[in-house]
């Protein structure tokens, strides 16, 4: 049954490849929110055919001619390998080694495309006219791997939710095997999304410091300076728009303290001091990760609030210590 549920969320978050494009509005010079849709993944590593939709990859790559287009391609892959991540933990879950295997290709291809760009920069080639938009697929990949995360807590709530209705059912009837088995699951339902969290985080650690720089080497100082002004801008409005989705108001001293970072970026890009205008746009874009940490935060504060007003202050848990026997197992609970 929790792996049935898990597979309908699969189905409602892995939509055919959708990105909205930004929009201004009249008058205004930051993006509005990005809307990211995974990729339909078709094969996912496990499936007997696997190897042959990588192979297919493979060959593609060989008849792939001119820098753009192997820089494309490779941040397709990694797109594509995004969409695996989500198919693989909706179906196996965080520990899973496909998981593992899954995001480090992920991040070879995301780091490949990158480098392509450098070298043929490296080489004297002029790669001006898309290096900006390689660029800016580099960063919508990795918004994609963090969508993958984001999508699959999305999907551990919605199982969460079902579980909750089939906890009090429970009660109700005075079924304490069923009890013991659901509160189990809903335990470990909440550390696997704390965990998934987390990963979903990591994105932003750091570990792909390596390519923007090379990417940042072939756009040049002011073009990477205003890579990283729209990206933080970019990340602040897909913030406020996640905020207004959720229904959470946000942090106002983090929010000032990003606005006060920006306009500083903005005025060393005006003195025509790009490296530190870029040094502003990175640390206001590590203040949107306290912010969102603080949605986040919020947002379970709000579940346990909304838990408790209809179910009573302990709904979710109950005092078991008197209970003797092994755990049953769910899918034989299921089978009740």
């Amino acid at each position: 049954m929790i792996k049935q549920l898990l597979v309908i969320g699969a189905l409602a978050m892995v939509m055919p490849f959708a990105v909205s494009a930004q929009t201004t509005t009249p008058g205004a010079t930051t993006p509005t929110a990005t809307t990211v849709t995974l990729p339909d993944p078709g094969l996912v590593p496990g499936d007997f055919f696997y190897f042959f939709d990588r192979w297919s990859e493979g060959l593609g790559n060989i008849f792939a001619f001119g820098t753009e287009s192997k820089a494309r391609r490779a941040l397709e892959h990694a797109q594509e390998r995004a969409s695996e991540v989500h198919a693989v933990l909706t179906e196996k879950g965080l520990n899973a080694p496909e998981v593992k295997e899954t995001k480090q290709d992920f991040e070879d291809q995301i780091n490949r495309a990158a480098s392509i760009v450098a070298a043929a920069k490296e080489r004297g080639a002029d790669v001006s006219a898309f290096a900006s938009n390689i660029d800016e697929g580099f960063e919508l990949s990795k918004d994609m791997l963090k969508e993958a995360y984001r999508g699959y807590r999305d999907d551990l709530k919605d199982v969460q939710k079902d579980l909750s209705e089939r906890l009090k059912e429970a009660v109700k009837r005075g079924d304490t095997v069923t009890q013991i088995a659901i509160e189990a699951e809903v335990s470990r339902l909440n550390d696997e999304a704390f965990s998934a969290l987390d990963e979903e985080s990591s994105v932003d650690d750091g570990r792909f410091e390596a390519g923007k720089q090379y990417l940042e080497n072939a756009l040049g100082e002011e073009q990477a300076a205003e890579s990283h002004i729209m990206n933080a801008e970019r990340a602040h409005a897909n913030l406020l728009h996640e905020a207004i989705v959720r229904g959470i108001t946000l942090d106002e001293d983090i929010l000032a303290t990003f606005d006060d970072m920006m306009e500083a970026a903005q005025s060393a890009m005006e003195d025509k001091d790009f490296e530190t205008a870029k040094e502003y746009s990175k640390d206001a874009k590590e203040i949107l990760n306290d912010a969102h940490q603080d949605l986040n935060t919020k947002e379970e504060e709000n579940d346990f609030s909304r838990s408790s007003r209809e179910n009573g202050p302990n709904s979710d848990f109950f005092d078991l210590s008197d209970m003797e026997g092994e755990m049953p197992d769910m899918d034989e609970v299921n089978t009740q």
